[in-house]
């Protein structure tokens, strides 16, 4: 079975926006990359371990797979950006609860059921997937326990109110790993479930 991934930026108290809505990322994902290049290589390195994206559907018609797709060619030759690139050439799957069809190459609808129609994406043959926010989304993939691995980019930043992709109550994890780098981020790893 293939394990799905999560990953997303987050605040150090948690959260994964802020409500005023002011950037505290360190890398908010422009042209310039403002992570240290050991960072960058475990970001395009998971991204070599991938063969699917993940997304919903908010977030690939919000302009995702078209900002790495114009990113991938702007920062052609540019390592830090391997990961847009491979974005470009891997399965797309974008989940949604009514049927469409998408427009970007390499790509295609996982309709219906949430539980039921990601399940079965994991039960293909293949290797990981890829997966990432807006909030509601992440929220309940982990919610229904979709996720495998949950990894947390904890940036040098509080925003003291906002959102967070965890639900009300109790959730254990299972520490897999965790990671500093130079320009502040943590990456922390989870098995989810555990």
């Amino acid at each position: 079975m293939r394990k799905l991934i999560l990953q997303m930026q987050s605040t150090m108290d948690g959260f994964v926006e802020a409500s005023d809505g002011k950037p505290w990322q360190v890398w908010n994902w422009g042209p310039d990359c403002t992570w240290d290049v050991p960072l960058q290589r475990y970001f395009n390195d998971e991204y070599a371990k991938a063969d699917c994206v993940l997304l919903s559907r908010n977030m690939a018609e919000g302009g995702f797979i078209d900002h790495w797709a114009r990113m991938a060619v702007d920062q052609a030759g540019n390592p830090a950006f391997d990961f847009a690139r491979r974005v470009g050439k891997i399965e797309k799957a974008i989940a949604s609860r009514h049927a469409f069809s998408p427009r970007w190459p390499r790509t295609r609808a996982v309709v219906g059921n949430l539980a039921s129609t990601i399940s079965e994406l994991k039960a293909e043959s293949g290797s990981n997937i890829l997966t990432f926010g807006g909030v509601t989304f992440a929220s309940e993939l982990l919610r229904l326990r979709l996720v495998d691995e949950l990894q947390l980019f904890v940036n040098p930043a509080t925003v003291h109110d906002g959102r967070t992709i965890f639900a009300e109550g109790v959730s254990r994890f299972r520490l897999l790993g965790a990671d500093a780098y130079a320009c502040g981020i943590a990456v922390v790893r989870y098995a989810v479930g555990a």
